[in-house]
Parts: C-alpha cells; sequence; structure tokens
C-alpha cells in the first residue's frame, strides 16, 4: 500500500470534515502550514489545540 505525504493525510481529514459539513479553525490551518513546512509535529499542533480551546472555554 501506498504512503500517503503529511499534506495528503491533512488533505484528507479536512476533507472528510467538510463531508460533516465541518471546516478547519484559522488556527488549525496556520498549524497545518507550520507542519507541513516542518516547523511544528503533530504532537505539538494537539498539545497547542488543546491549550487553545481550553482558553477559548474559559473565556466565554
Amino acid at each position: 500500500m501506498e504512503e500517503l505525504t503529511k499534506e495528503e493525510l491533512w488533505n484528507l481529514a479536512t476533507t472528510l470534515n467538510k463531508v460533516d459539513g465541518l471546516s478547519p479553525s484559522l488556527y488549525l490551518e496556520k498549524l497545518i502550514k507550520e507542519n507541513l513546512e516542518d516547523k511544528v509535529s503533530l504532537e505539538e499542533i494537539i498539545k497547542k489545540l488543546k491549550e487553545h480551546y481550553k482558553n477559548e472555554k474559559r473565556d466565554n
């Protein structure tokens, strides 16, 4: 089986969300771009998203 690139995997993930009527936030899009440029790892993205939404929930 052919391995997918990071870009293909991100495209697959965001496309599957669009099928459900969801779209990535601008913040996630920024993190995806940074991941594709090897500036942040997937683990860092998960950590940053958890912190971002924890803070957002607290602010509301």
